[in-house]
This record gives C-alpha cells, sequence and structure tokens, in this order.
C-alpha cells in the first residue's frame, strides 16, 4: 500500500470559485458565464494523469518530482519502482516495472555521466562526510546490461544492479585497478547510490580487509556506508531529505533480503553497540570478521549497561513511519507562492 498524503491546510484564496473549471480540457473552456474570468487566472496547472486543470481552491496533490494530479487518481497510480514517486503516467504494455517519468528521463546513456557522478559526488562526500577515502584508487565507472553483470557478480550480487570487479590477489601497486559495473538501465539516483556501495566494497580491499568476510558482514558494511551517504555522516535526518532519498532510506532499513538487509541491520546494532562509530566497528571487522557483540562493546569502553538492539529498534521504528509519496495542498495557495 502505498502511503498516504501529507494534507496542509490553506486560507481559501479566490474570492469566486468557479464550478467546473478543474474540468476544462482547453483553455478556451476555462471561462465561466459572463466570460470575465480567464483559464490563467483559475488555474493552478493542469493533472499530470487526465490533463485536465487544477482549479484555484481544490485540493490536488504533488509527487516528489512536482507532478501535479487530482485526489480522484490517487488509488490507481503505482509507485515508482526506483523512487517511489506516484507514476502519472501510462507503461509500456508488458512492462513488469512501474517508472516515473523523472526516473525513465534520468536513466543515463552512457557510462560518462556515471563516472562523473562517481568524481563529482560519491568519492568527495564519501571522504568529507564519512571518512572513507577512496581518491588515490584507480577505478574505471562502466555501464553493462543484467546479462552481463550476473557473469561477472558474485553469488550474491546476481541480478542486482551493480557489481565492483576487485584486482586479484598479488596484483602490485601499480596493476592494482578496480572497476564497478552499473546497470544500464538504471535512474542517476539509484545509480549514486549503487556506486557508493561498490565503493565501500573497493576501500575494504584498499585496507586489506580479509578476502573471506562472510556475505552478510560485507555487504551489510557497504549497505550502512549508503546510509551514512544518504544522511551525510548523520549529519540530517529524514525530514531533511528530499521524498525520494528518504524512499531509498527506508528501502536499506527495511529490506528483507537475508544478505544485504539482515546485514545492513546487524551493522547498524554494532554502530550502536560502539557508541556510534563505524570505524570501530570496521576494526573489530578485520580483526575478528564479524561485527563486535555487547561483549565487546563493554571491554571498549564505549557503552554500559544498556540494550543497543533496543534503542535502534527504536529509532528504525522512527525511521519507518512513511514518508508521503505525495503531498496534499490547497490549491488557491500553491498558485500564490
Amino acid at each position: 500500500d502505498r502511503p498516504g498524503p501529507k494534507p496542509q491546510t490553506n486560507p481559501p484564496q479566490p474570492p469566486r470559485p468557479i464550478s467546473g473549471v478543474s474540468d476544462c480540457s482547453t483553455e478556451d473552456d476555462a471561462y465561466d458565464d459572463d466570460d470575465r474570468f480567464p483559464h490563467p487566472d483559475l488555474l493552478v496547472g493542469r493533472c499530470a494523469v487526465c490533463h485536465r486543470g487544477i482549479a484555484q481552491g481544490v485540493e490536488f496533490y504533488e509527487n516528489c518530482w512536482g507532478e501535479m494530479y487530482h485526489e480522484e487518481h490517487n488509488e490507481e497510480l503505482p509507485s515508482c519502482d526506483h523512487c517511489g514517486a506516484a507514476v502519472c503516467q501510462p507503461q509500456p504494455e508488458n512492462s513488469t516495472a512501474a517508472v516515473c517519468r523523472h526516473c525513465r528521463e534520468s536513466m543515463a546513456p552512457n557510462r560518462g555521466a556515471f563516472r562523473a557522478i562517481f568524481e563529482e559526488d560519491v568519492v568527495p562526500r564519501l571522504r568529507d562526510q564519512c571518512g572513507i577515502d577512496i581518491s588515490k584508487a584507480r577505478v574505471t565507472v562502466g555501464i553493462a546490461n543484467q546479462k552481463q553483470l550476473n557473469t561477472v557478480a558474485t553469488l550474491y550480487h546476481k541480478d542486482k544492479d551493480s557489481v565492483s570487479v576487485l584486482p586479484e590477489k598479488g596484483a602490485s601497486r601499480r596493476d592494482r585497478r578496480y572497476g564497478i559495473l552499473i546497470r544500464d538501465d538504471v535512474p542517476q539516483e539509484v545509480a549514486e547510490l549503487r556506486l557508493v556501495h561498490e565503493a565501500m566494497h573497493i576501500w575494504l580491499k584498499m585496507h586489506h580487509f580479509p578476502s573471506n568476510l562472510p556475505p552478510t558482514v560485507a555487504e551489510g558494511i557497504c549497505e550502512y556506508a549508503v546510509h551514512l551517504y544518504l544522511t551525510w555522516g548523520g549529519a540530517r535526518t529524514k525530514f531533511e531529505m528530499r521524498d525520494d532519498e528518504v524512499h531509498h532510506l527506508e528501502q536499506i532499513h527495511f529490506n528483507p533480503d537475508p544478505v544485504f538487509g539482515v546485514g545492513f541491520n546487524q551493522c547498524a546494532d554494532a554502530v550502536e553497540l560502539m557508541h556510534g562509530s563505524f570505524h570501530r566497528v570496521l576494526e573489530h571487522v578485520k580483526k575478528h570478521l564479524w561485527f563486535p557483540d555487547g561483549k565487546e562493546a563493554m571491554r571498549s569502553d564505549r557503552l554500559v549497561v544498556g540494550s543497543a538492539s533496543g534503542k535502534l529498534a527504536e529509532k528504525l521504528a522512527d525511521a519507518s513511519k512513511p514518508s508521503p509519496k505525495t503531498v496534499m495542498r490547497d490549491a488557491s495557495f500553491s498558485s500564490n507562492q
């Protein structure tokens, strides 16, 4: 079920609402009986679903990309598989995925777009806000279809959106090159988060973490890095994020995948146990191949009596409050902004 809208109460602005204006299909239809109120003065926009006008003083919905639509369409619209926004456009026949206009238009046509995102956004933000520095690594970013990804992916990365290609064991520093492949049909916002995940795999390799890390640990660490990236290293809450960013954050927190989802929550529990220090968790994992438990946390003097899992559960419960896919507004208020 899609989350409900956020109602916002605003004082009505038009002194004289015109009956039926929201049903007009062309500008010529948007006049009242005595021909004194032309269309631009009466409508705040057009419905992205039926293309009829939306009159002042009428409540409407707006997805996180600014597409407005009538209240009557809300229950029938699917959510975008990539960002969670209401999908206002018809989908291709036999399509197995719902994709909104923004995500469809932002699918990068070539690897240069993903490369730019990696160099200009991912690497600096990971370094400055999360303390994860891979700026010295030589990384090639490419695109591939799902079949090509699966040929180089490990078991747990099969059918995923991305994969990292790591240098073979024993490769000299001069020959040590890394690669990231992103599926060629994902939007740029999704690709950015997949680049963060794979960048964390590269960081683990650069810092000589054991190659036999359990998949739950390795993938959990990389998903936690995405969590840090979205929250700017914990500096902002979901109330300061775009709706699509909140959607991605909740997908990470409540992912039922037994490797990626469970691994993330185990890593998040461990960070709580280590008094919020992700890097202390990484130090422990490098030495012991597993996340620290409560005894380890108390030995490190990072936590005394208390249930970290319980504290984390409270935080995740707060984060689980569904973020609105749409915003319901008074049209007359919106028209005067």
